[in-house]
Parts: C-alpha cells; sequence; structure tokens
C-alpha cells in the first residue's frame, strides 16, 4: 500500500508513513506500524521492518493469526498491584540535547532501573542511523556500528546495550554492546536486511529478538553466552513466524506469533513454553508477568482494555512496570490537532491520563512514552514535526 493511503487512513505524519514502507524506522516507530498496520488498515506484511537505511525494503508478506482462547501463564498474578493515584501524582521533566553536532532526530527507545538510555540518532547527510546509550554520569555515548555503516540500540540494562546493526548494504544481524564493544550475535540460518535484530535485555544479560531462518519464516530468538536458541512459534500456517520484543528478569519472554490470518497472537514464553495470551502484540512485561501490547493489558489470563482519552483515537502501550504503572501513545482524532501528533500517557489504578497534563514544567511537549522503571523514570520523545524530535527524562512520582 502507497505511503499517502496509509498515512490518510492512520493519520500518522506523512513522511513517517513513507519511512515505515521504505523499512527505514526505529524501534518506535516499527512497533507502531507493527500494530496500526495489522489491526487499522489490515494490510498484510513480513513483521517488523528493518530500519537502519532508507534504501531497504521489508521483508515478504506473512499471513497474520490468532488462536481461540487464551492460556493463563504460570503463577500469573490475581489482580495489579499498588500503584500512585492522582492526587499524589506529578511529572518532572528532562529535555536532552542531540547527541551529536550532526543530529537532526533523536529518539529514546529503553530506559533501564538506573536510569540509562538507549536509541538512535539520524546524521546529517542522512543515509545510515546511529546508535547510542546515554547515562547522567557521561552523556552521550555513540556505540558504532558491525560494519561502518549504521545500527539502532533498542533496549539496555546496566553496561550492556542490544539492537541491530547492517553487516552490509543488505544485510543487518543483532548486537550485544558492552564495556569492551560491540559484539555481533549469531542469526538462524537466514540472510537478508532481517536476518537477526535484538529488542529485550534483561538485568543477566540475557536478550531476545527475532531471526529470519534459512526457510524465510522469522523466528523469536534468544541469545544468550554469545548462542541464539530458536524460540519456535503457533503452529497453523506452512510458515509461521514470530517475534520477542522483551523479556523479565525472571526470563519470562513475551511477543507475537501468527498461526492464521488475519490477526496476530500475544504470546509469552514462560520455561521454554510458548502460551498464547490474546490477540495482539505484547511489546514489555514486567516481574510479575503482566504484559502490554496495543492498548491492552495481559494479567492473569484475562485482556483487560485500556481506555482511550478523549479526543484520541488509537495508540499503545509500550512500558510497564512492577507496580503495574503503564505508559505508552495516543494519536489524535483528525482534526483535533494540527499537525497530528501523538501524546504519551501513563495508566494506573484504572485511569490514563495524558503525561502533558501532569508535567510540571515545560518540555516541548511529550510525543510518545516509550519505557518506564521502577523508580518512575519515563523514557520519552518529544513531539516531533518536523524531524528534530529529542529523547526526554520524564519523572512521575
Amino acid at each position: 500500500m502507497h505511503g499517502a493511503i496509509i498515512a490518510s487512513r492512520l493519520q500518522m505524519p506523512h513522511d513517517v508513513v513513507e519511512m515505515i514502507v521504505r523499512g527505514d524506522v526505529s524501534r518506535i516507530w516499527m512497533r507502531r506500524a507493527f500494530l496500526l498496520l495489522f489491526s487499522v488498515v489490515g494490510c498484510r506484511s513480513g513483521g517488523p521492518a528493518n530500519q537502519l537505511d532508507a534504501r531497504t525494503e521489508p521483508g515478504p508478506d506473512a499471513p497474520t493469526g490468532s488462536p481461540d482462547g487464551a492460556v493463563v501463564p504460570p503463577d500469573a498474578p490475581v489482580g495489579p498491584p499498588d500503584a500512585p493515584t492522582m492526587s499524589t501524582l506529578a511529572c518532572t521533566v528532562t529535555v536532552l540535547g542531540f547527541p551529536a553536532a550532526d543530529a537532526i532526530d533523536t529518539q529514546v527507545t529503553a530506559i533501564d532501573e538506573a536510569g540509562n538510555l538507549a536509541g538512535y540518532y539520524r546524521p546529517i547527510p542522512f543515509e545510515y542511523l546511529r546508535a547510542f546509550r546515554w547515562s547522567a554520569a557521561t552523556g552521550y555515548v555513540d556505540l558504532g556500528s558491525l560494519a561502518g555503516i549504521g545500527a539502532n540500540a533498542n533496549s539496555i540494562s546496566g553496561d550492556i546495550t542490544v539492537g541491530e546493526s547492517k553487516t552490509s548494504p543488505t544485510d543487518s544481524h543483532g548486537f550485544l554492546s558492552d564495556t569492551s564493544g560491540m559484539h555481533e550475535l549469531p542469526t538462524l540460518g537466514g540472510t537478508g536486511v532481517d536476518a537477526g535484530r535484538v529488542d529485550g535485555v534483561n538485568a543477566s544479560g540475557v536478550a531476545v529478538g527475532s531471526s529470519r531462518l534459512a526457510s524465510g519464516a522469522v523466528h523469536a530468538a534468544m541469545y544468550k553466552d554469545g548462542v541464539v536458541t530458536d524460540l519456535g512459534a503457533l503452529v497453523g500456517l506452512e510458515r509461521s513466524n514470530s517475534w520477542a520484543f522483551a523479556i523479565n528478569d525472571r526470563g519470562v519472554i513475551v511477543g507475537t506469533s501468527d498461526a492464521s490470518s488475519p490477526h496476530y497472537t500475544a504470546v509469552m514464553w514462560v520455561d521454554g513454553s510458548l502460551v498464547p495470551l490474546g490477540p495482539g502484540v505484547a511489546t514489555a512485561v514486567n516481574a510479575a508477568g503482566d504484559a502490554v501490547g496495543g492498548l491492552t493489558l495481559y494479567r492473569g489470563g484475562q485482556t483487560i482494555p485500556i481506555d482511550i482519552l478523549p479526543g484520541f483515537e488509537r495508540g499503545a502501550a509500550t512500558g510497564i512496570n512492577d507496580a503495574g504503572v503503564i505508559v505508552g501513545w495516543m494519536l489524535h482524532q483528525p482534526g483535533t490537532e494540527i499537525p497530528s501528533v501523538t501524546h504519551g500517557f501513563i495508566h494506573y489504578n484504572g485511569s490514563t491520563y495524558d503525561l502533558n497534563d501532569l508535567q510540571t514544567g515545560p518540555s516541548g511537549g511529550i510525543g510518545a512514552a516509550v519505557a518506564i522503571n521502577n523508580a518512575g523514570q519515563i523514557a520519552a520523545n518529544s513531539y516531533s514535526t518536523n524531524g528534530t524530535s529529542r529523547p526526554l527524562i520524564v519523572t512521575c512520582r
């Protein structure tokens, strides 16, 4: 489908949609496209598109699906944990600068328990993305790349940052970066722009993502001690696919898989077993095994909808902490805001709030919240109407 048509249907910025169609998207926009293109437009796609350069085409078409029924994950919590109340919650915003003089668009993708950030930026002249990590002590650190071409950082935990990097103009592999440098991670045997990618890492350094098989299918993958493990996919199609997006410190992994057309199924891997959670995509998980994705909370075998704010029409939850506080983004209804932009939101105790209404200082607008840690620090990105988005740290207590 042409980018202009998708932009009209989704009310997303036309230039961003064109990048989605070409495969040039960050982890954040990739997840937005993954959720919206399947649930709203109904397009068929091979899953998350490669994001490292504008010349890369997305993978081949792949059917989608959702089996009937959801299974209660082992040790699922009975009810929601304690969380702040509206009367006690206030949010302060720290606006970070650009990582380099030639950076025109900087996006944060993850935050760890120490407040360290991971993300990417676009240099001028734009050709490939640049991966970075950030801490209050060091500021921005450019992570480089596997082949000197381009890279994107997707998750962080302590000294470890993970993501994907170009290994040639036509191939990309997952990477793990630590104090000794960037290390290429193995694939499941496939090649191409999505041969391997890493989207999540826990405190033990175990990472998850996806990799293409020699057959052409894409499977969720786990990376531990330099070894890749195929996590499998739901059965039902001649070539079923799966993607893993996050892992908690207990080793519980969440993602999505297909089994029949036309819907995807949120899934969880617990002790090696693949458990369907319900329709959708699970992109984050907390210590209790509560998962979120789309505007859905997956808890105790139930799919619990997250209320959308008045004046907004769609969005996605992107993070959840151990207190059950959820963050994400929502898109304004057509005509309510020009140009149409996303707003970051926070959801707790059954209620949803626009983060822009809770902040106590200027920020340039909280456009998307992407992750939250247990200290209440939220990684977010400012409004981007002209390609100059900046990372934000939103602290809510």
